[in-house]
C-alpha cells in the first residue's frame, strides 16, 4: 500500500527536511512525497475525498478555525514531530492510500 503525501511550503528547507524523515518509507514505496509552493495558498485549497493534515509555523486559532472549515482531519504546529506524524499519517482513513 502506497500513500501519496503532498507537502505545500515556501521555505525549501521544508522539503528536504521531509525528505530525510520519509526518506526509509520512500525507500520501501509506503509514502510518495510531492512538494509544491507557495504555502499560502494551502488554505485557499477545497479538498474533497483527500484527507488533509495541516502542518504549519502559525498555529493560531483563527487558522485552526479556517483549516477546520475546509476539511482537514488534523492541524499540527511546527516544529513536527516526525514519529507523531507518521503515527498519524497510519490513522488517516483508507481513501488516503
Amino acid at each position: 500500500m502506497t500513500v501519496s503525501i503532498l507537502v505545500v511550503d515556501d521555505e525549501p528547507d521544508v522539503a528536504e527536511l521531509f525528505r530525510q524523515h520519509f526518506r526509509r518509507e520512500a525507500r520501501q514505496g509506503t509514502y510518495v512525497i510531492h512538494f509544491a509552493a507557495p504555502a499560502e495558498k494551502a488554505l485557499d485549497l477545497r479538498f474533497s475525498d483527500l484527507p488533509v493534515m495541516m502542518v504549519t509555523a502559525y498555529g493560531d486559532d483563527e487558522r485552526r478555525r479556517r483549516a477546520d472549515e475546509l476539511g482537514a482531519v488534523d492541524f499540527l504546529a511546527k516544529r513536527v514531530d516526525f514519529d507523531a506524524l507518521k503515527a498519524q499519517l497510519r490513522q488517516l482513513p483508507t481513501a488516503a492510500n
